[in-house]
């Protein structure tokens, strides 16, 4: 339940005069520590192991390794990083793959000692290691696809993406690369289209034509069976799209056009949240009242809801579950501890339901009559989708951290830090 965050900003004559790393607890939005110690950079990156324990940041000199739960210094890996490149950690945390002006170095996370390097025709892009951390599979900006064994760093293959063009800009502000969670497809955002490639064999699946710009962000939702590409301002002053990209034959499943996008997500369920930076009002009219917030299911491939979160608070809309035979209700839980029923023809607000801890899930039970809601306040509530009264609550002696339900749902798992 932890996000990691790099800050970096600039002073009066233009140059770099504070860095800052801070981590902050996901459902509190209390920040647990910081470091303005490390010597970040403007281009610095970072990742976590899967199992969170970790924290690879990437420096204006070196790469350092930090515990992600305390910010306690490990070790740090003394490589020149590329900006290209965001250093990665195997799943078992023994090993990160970093970049530098010789290729790709795998190292151990214990003493920041290179194990061993990869030459590469040129700088590393993505790289991702397979479920057990025996392969790493790596993206360069020449469009290469590189295998390598991480025990002996021996070539497993290498191909080529044909006739791929990754923007010479790549990188800086942007990442229009991706290689799906399973390895198997690269999605690269190239100026006249989104193409999709067979990583094992470089060959061109498919291409949605798009005219992109060179600080496009790409990302593959968990099951790899879609992909987002988002567009910051384009260099003519232009809002840019966001795509919604089935994978591996890519075609386009939902669009919004002129859009300026500040977040994309992709839940573990495969739903899509696009953030929007609200529209600029005219002269003399108020502010708009939050964040706009789509919410799209990536397998129906359909808009379900285009709201603005939160009742003024600009509070992020962060999970939504709809019912079945028809849709025609779906539920909102915001960052504001408010849980909100819509009606999904037309995105009117039937009512909204406070909380006294930030809500983690929300799901329908018995075919929509009724809703559950998970709360860090350990609570689980059942409300009553026509009165919005509540049915009951359950109390756990810790923050509720999921739920779930059967289809007939007629009746509720939930799962907490209680154990």
């Amino acid at each position: 339940p932890l996000v990691a965050v790099c800050l970096a900003r600039d002073g009066a004559s233009g140059y770099l005069w504070q860095t800052r790393l801070e981590v902050h607890d996901l459902l509190s939005g209390v920040q647990i520590w910081q470091r303005d110690d490390l010597g970040l950079s403007e281009t610095s990156r970072l990742s976590a192991d899967p199992g969170g324990r970790l924290l690879a940041v990437s420096t204006a000199d070196d790469y350092v390794l930090l515990d992600l739960k305390t910010g306690m210094h490990i070790v740090r890996i003394a490589l020149k990083p590329l900006v290209t490149f965001r250093p990665v950690l195997s799943p078992t945390g023994r090993q990160a793959a970093v970049t530098c002006a010789q290729g790709v170095a795998i190292c151990d996370t214990s003493t920041g000692a290179t194990l061993y390097q990869v030459a590469i025709s040129s700088g590393a892009f993505v790289a991702e290691f397979d479920e057990t951390g025996t392969t790493l599979t790596i993206v360069d900006l020449d469009a290469f696809v590189t295998v390598i064994n991480t025990a002996s760093a021996n070539q497993i293959s290498r191909s080529a993406l044909r006739d791929a063009h990754i923007p010479d800009l790549a990188g800086w502000l942007g990442c229009p690369v991706a290689l799906s969670p399973d390895r198997q497809i690269v999605i690269v955002a190239e100026r006249d289209g989104n193409s999709m490639y067979a990583a094992a064999t470089g060959v061109r699946i498919g291409v949605v034509p798009a005219t992109n710009d060179p600080f496009s962000r790409v990302a593959f939702s968990p099951d790899a069976r879609t992909a987002v590409v988002t567009q910051a301002l384009t260099a003519a002053g232009r809002r840019g799209d966001a795509t919604l990209i089935a994978a591996p034959r890519p075609q386009v499943l939902w669009q919004q056009a002129s859009t300026e996008v500040t977040a994309a997500a992709f839940s573990r369920g495969g739903r899509l949240a696009i953030a929007q930076k609200p529209a600029a009002q005219p002269a003399g009219a108020p502010n708009a009242a939050g964040q706009g917030v789509i919410l799209i299911d990536g397998v129906a491939s359909e808009q379900l809801l285009n709201v603005t979160a939160g009742a003024g608070s600009g509070g992020a809309v962060l999970g939504v579950d709809v019912t079945g035979g028809g849709i025609r209700l779906a539920a909102s839980a915001c960052a504001d501890s408010a849980a909100r029923l819509y009606a999904v023809d037309g995105g009117q607000l039937l009512y909204e339901r406070a909380h006294p801890g930030a809500l983690t899930g929300i799901v329908f039970a018995q075919d929509g009559q009724s809703f559950a809601t998970a709360s860090t306040d350990g609570g689980v509530r059942l409300f009553d989708t026509i009165t919005g009264g509540r049915r009951w609550l359950a109390q756990h002696s810790g923050p509720v951290n999921a739920l779930a339900r059967p289809a007939a749902g007629d009746f509720v798992c939930t799962a907490s830090s209680d154990k």
